[in-house]
């Protein structure tokens, strides 16, 4: 017999899902026996008998339709199909070609793959003057490298391996630090890549969606999805939680509550809360102005000759969108 050769695993998807198909490819299938593949978390030397022959591990190559390989050199590279890989791990492909109690071990032994996680990110800050934008972003594992992109269009920057033989992303274009220089009142768009450094592959990276933030008092964001399409625009309307609190009102009384920034238009709303009862039916009122909300309570009609109480607890919840 003669043992095969392996050219490397690859990773043939980069959908943002929890696993990925991983080829396990030759430029020479070795021949006599059955040509056999192994996925391991462990490593063993070619001295170390290991994986044992008995291994359930090992099973026989396939294509993609199932098909065992022609024996010897390949003018193209050939790919058992049939691995899938968790994200941010990293595992070993072993291959050999057996005929009953006859082995023939290839090589390399064995073969290494590491698969990014996906990031996302998941916040963005900017300083006091709006100058600079920093970047929050992580992943859980040790083998996934983090690097950063800001542009102003909202084109997807290149980030896949352009040549098998590429080890890192183009730095040309990514950044290893998460902060980033802005000028004020200017939106920018945000990526983040998973990288998995001395894995050279052309599907060695994983990118994550797009956000959008203005570095400025401008409120809106804007997300796109692993596709690259946008989900959520500048131009939708977003709620946000400015601020809440009680208040304690007499009958036919009222009272200012300071909320910066507020204005009477369809931007800010506020809801209000208060105390049911069974006998009267007392509703507080507001009324929005520039940087207060005015909440007054009117006198009510009496039921069944029950007044409403003489002073009610208000509770109010402030937000813009």
């Amino acid at each position: 017999m003669a043992a095969p050769v392996s050219n490397g695993a690859v990773v043939t998807d980069e959908t943002p899902t929890s696993n990925v198909h991983v080829n396990f490819n030759f430029s020479n299938t070795g021949s006599g026996g059955v040509l056999q593949v192994l996925q391991s978390e462990q490593i063993y030397s070619i001295n170390s008998g290991f994986p044992a022959a008995n291994d359930a591990g090992w099973v026989d190559a396939v294509d993609v339709n199932g098909n065992a390989p022609t024996s010897g050199a390949q003018l193209t590279t050939w790919s058992h199909y049939g691995f899938t890989q968790a994200r941010g791990t990293k595992l070993y492909y072993y291959c050999r070609r057996k005929s009953g109690s006859t082995i023939e071990l290839g090589s390399p032994y064995p073969v290494m793959e590491i698969v990014p996680s996906q990031p996302y990110v998941n916040d963005i800050t900017h300083n006091a003057a709006f100058t600079t934008a920093t970047v929050s972003s992580q992943v859980s594992d040790s083998h996934t490298t983090l690097y950063y992109h800001q542009n102003t269009t909202g084109t997807q920057p290149v980030w896949e391996a352009q040549s098998p033989t590429q080890t890192s992303p183009d730095l040309s274009v990514w950044q290893t630090s998460p902060t980033f220089s802005t000028t004020p009142d200017v939106s920018y768009y945000y990526y983040v890549l998973g990288w998995t450094h001395n894995n050279p592959a052309e599907d060695g990276a994983a990118i994550s969606p797009a956000v959008s933030r203005n570095a400025g008092d401008a409120y809106g964001l804007e997300v796109w999805n692993a596709n690259g399409t946008r989900i959520i625009s500048m131009s939708d309307r977003l709620a946000r939680f400015v601020t809440s609190g009680t208040v304690v009102l007499a009958k036919n009384g009222s009272t200012n509550v300071t909320v910066t920034g507020m204005a009477n238009n369809d931007s800010w709303t506020v809801i209000l809360g208060m105390p049911p009862n069974l006998l009267w039916s007392t509703e507080a009122q507001f009324v929005k102005a520039n940087g207060y909300i005015q909440i007054s309570y009117p006198q009510q009609t009496q039921y069944a000759g029950i007044s409403s109480p003489s002073t009610v607890t208000v509770t109010y919840y402030v937000f813009r969108t």
